[in-house]
């Protein structure tokens, strides 16, 4: 054992006491060849001196002490080979004992390594790098670009607090623009999958209509297609898959007839509920377009008109799709004006007896543009207590945007609650004469100035049109 550490320039320091043999430091970037460039982030570089003092612990915490072992590779007993470029990345047996069981059954088990090297080919520097940041310290630094590999890891080692943390940063990244593109980098991935879904369902007729839909990687297609829990009619979606294969065709240079469509499509034709279709729609609209022979055309008109008979002819699904029968009510008796996205829009709202709250709707982009909005939804008991809060990403151009609730709330009836509401984005629409008193579905819910919006909502104009909700009784009922 030796008191002293190398410094970048090579001269002898003393500092920690730690093996020679197994020791090194951080890795600093090459700049030789782009090829063979470290991925290793930047903050891990050759310690200071100033840092490898002696007395590096004083008035650390606890996470701060093992970062500093970690990132300056202090007393590592174990080695990792790490990516394609097989990186040296030192850690620590204890602290990743204490945080994994498949670590745990690494270096403890019947079967434990014997040796302090161990090669890691499947996951790369950078992500391994975050991956033992977060054992160490539970520290976070997500990025879109890493975050597929550090959910990999973390399911690699059974560190399920990790997974979590990045399915909760991929759920505020999403928008109704990129949803498809995630889908695809994380579909084999269940716990990002089913969160990547959850959004698309919720929003699946603004989803089908963007381009990502449209040249999304085919399985990912059937795993959208073939949920229950899609909030859109089967005509849209007959038109979505219309337009993928329109472009599958165009991509392999041959003309998007209705039987080349068919043969792109393959198996994922089935995943269109057509006995969800109106039968007068099929017979104008579907049965013209050569997707089916006009033996098959023939049969479905009669399974239309004996329903038991789609089951015993044809594959496609009978169960409707998860289509919300919200009650909307509205705000506003008018619309026109343009309006800025900056400051908070925030209104007071009461009803008598007790609902579900699902979302609630802006003015979308002024110029009829396809735009971008972020948009902070926080809602308030009568205690001033949030009782929930999300981001929510939208790309659209259509005059009413719906933003829903990741999850329905429950409000008690005769209680004051508070939607505040930060839009970020180009200008928008903006509502005329706002209505107090609206009667609605047997219910009336009365709305009131709230201090907390720095925009005029609660007044004669503004934002919030639309609240989507549902009867808690009836539902139960």
């Amino acid at each position: 054992m030796d008191r002293t550490v190398t410094t970048a320039g090579g001269t002898p320091r003393p500092t920690i006491i730690r093996k020679k043999s197994t020791h090194r430091t951080p890795p600093v970037p090459r700049k030789d060849n782009k090829m063979f460039a470290t991925t290793t982030p930047s903050r891990w570089k050759t310690p200071n001196p100033a840092n490898t003092a002696d007395d590096w612990q004083e008035n650390k915490t606890l996470s701060e002490c093992t970062l500093h072992m970690l990132d300056y590779q202090v007393a590592c007993d174990v080695h990792f080979r790490v990516g394609h470029t097989r990186e040296n990345i030192g850690a620590h047996k204890f602290l990743l004992i204490s945080r994994s069981s498949v670590f745990f059954a690494m270096f403890q088990g019947p079967l434990a390594e014997t040796s302090d090297e161990i090669d890691i080919p499947d996951i790369d520097p950078e992500v391994f790098w975050e991956f033992l940041r977060f054992l160490y310290a539970e520290e976070t630094n997500h990025d879109i670009r890493t975050v597929i590999g550090l959910i990999y890891a973390a399911k690699k080692y059974a560190v399920k607090r990790l997974v979590m943390s990045c399915v909760k940063f991929v759920e505020s990244y999403l928008t109704t623009a990129n949803a498809c593109e995630v889908l695809e980098q994380g579909y084999i991935l269940d716990e990002l999958a089913h969160a990547i879904l959850n959004f698309i369902t919720k929003n699946a007729s603004s989803v089908l209509a963007t381009d990502g839909f449209r040249n999304i990687y085919q399985p990912c297609l059937n795993q959208v297609l073939s949920s229950d829990q899609l909030e859109v009619e089967e005509t849209k979606v007959l038109e979505a898959v219309l337009n993928w294969a329109d472009a599958q065709c165009r991509m392999q240079g041959i003309e998007p007839t209705g039987p080349n469509q068919r043969r792109v499509l393959g198996d994922s034709l089935d995943c269109v509920r057509f006995p969800l279709l109106d039968p007068r729609y099929f017979v104008d609209s579907v049965a013209c377009q050569g997707l089916f022979t006009k033996e098959e055309c023939f049969s479905m008109v009669q399974c239309y008109a004996i329903p038991e008979r789609w089951t015993q002819c044809f594959k496609f699904k009978t169960k409707p799709r998860n289509i919300k029968e919200y009650h909307v009510c509205s705000r506003f008796t008018e619309v026109d004006g343009k309006r800025d996205s900056y400051g908070t829009d925030a209104v007071k709202l009461i009803c008598l007896k007790e609902i579900y709250l699902h979302g609630y709707s802006i003015y979308g982009p002024f110029d009829g543009n396809n735009s971008q909005y972020s948009i902070n939804t926080a809602l308030y008991d009568k205690n001033d207590d949030i009782i929930h809060a999300q981001v929510t990403n939208i790309v659209d151009n259509a005059k009413y945007l719906k933003v829903m609730l990741n999850t329905k709330l429950k409000l008690d009836g005769n209680v004051w609650y508070t939607l505040l509401v930060k839009i970020r984005g180009p200008p928008t629409f903006k509502g005329h004469n706002s209505i107090s008193f609206v009667k609605n579905s047997d219910v009336t819910l009365t709305f009131a100035y709230c201090k907390k919006g720095t925009r005029d909502t609660s007044g004669k104009e503004g934002q919030i049109p639309q609240l989507f909700y549902t009867l808690v009784d009836a539902e139960q009922g």
